[in-house]
């Protein structure tokens, strides 16, 4: 039995600022369906590198993000040949529609509803909306933040810019990063400059910094760079330093030739005093 859309929509706290509400899974609270969180661009730090759909919701989505949500039946027998329920905001002032992507314009508590194509509310999920606090980076999927990033010369790196609101929670949604490296000679950026995800490479022992914005808040993280093993840097470095020491053995034998006390010098010194070789006409 569907509820009427009206007592649904009374039963809502679509605009309270608190709710008891589980992140994970995000099955509709009237348990027809589930919620699937989208991840159609790179940089959403609910999504994994790759992944299309997030295993998760996050606990909080970021003020001023976007998110993509898909609806999706939970019994498929029950629904077979029905077409999957539109998405809606049952308040457009704190979560704005864009289709099947919203945009979070209001902290707060707000429901997504699930409607049928008669306007019938099927299912629905509450989600909540923080204010950013914090902006940190962190390696990959490593939820430590970075305080500095030490590399080696054509070491390349995975970086994921998130922010946090005033409980330290982890915030989800789409938003627009920069990053800047300031000095590409260094530390050069690969790819994601404006994503919030991004790779960077080392290019040449040196340090610099790397300056990562997201809309006020920026974060200055110290980058050192020391030559690796395998890098270019290093084999031209082995073949400069292999080029002198030949040149030095060089050296070493000229000056041995010229009259120094080695065996080389010793053989001209022989040649040269010929005493022996007269002593013995002599004899």
């Amino acid at each position: 039995m569907r509820t009427p859309p009206l007592l649904l929509l009374l039963m809502l706290p679509a605009c309270t600022d608190s709710y008891d509400h589980d992140d994970s899974p995000k099955y509709g609270e009237l348990g027809v369906g589930a919620f699937l969180y989208r991840c159609p661009a790179d940089g959403d730090p609910t999504c994994p590198a790759g992944a299309n759909t997030a295993p998760s919701f996050p606990s909080a989505l970021a003020l001023g993000s976007q998110i993509d949500l898909q609806y999706t039946w939970q019994d498929d027998e029950d629904h077979f040949g029905d077409p999957l329920p539109q998405l809606q905001s049952a308040t457009s002032a704190r979560l704005r529609d864009d289709g099947s992507r919203f945009t979070a314009l209001e902290p707060g508590f707000v429901a997504v509803l699930a409607l049928t194509g008669n306007s019938e509310v099927v299912d629905f999920v509450h989600l909540e909306i923080s204010a950013i606090d914090e902006l940190r980076v962190v390696s990959g999927d490593d939820p430590i933040p970075l305080l500095k990033l030490d590399l080696l010369t054509g070491e390349e790196q995975d970086l994921q810019g998130l922010v946090v609101d005033l409980r330290d929670t982890r915030l989800g949604g789409i938003l627009p990063y920069s990053w800047v490296s300031e000095d590409p000679a260094v530390l050069e950026l690969v790819s994601g400059s404006n994503s919030g995800r991004a790779r960077v490479r080392a290019v040449n022992s040196g340090t610099t910094n790397l300056t990562v914005t997201q809309g006020e808040h920026t974060l200055t993280l110290p980058v050192a760079v020391e030559l690796g093993s395998n890098s270019a840097s290093d084999s031209d470095s082995a073949s400069d330093s292999t080029g002198s020491t030949d040149s030095t053995a060089g050296t070493t034998a000229d000056t041995d030739a010229t009259g120094g006390t080695s065996s080389g010098t010793t053989a001209d010194t022989d040649a040269t005093s010929g005493s022996s070789g007269t002593t013995g006409g002599v004899l």
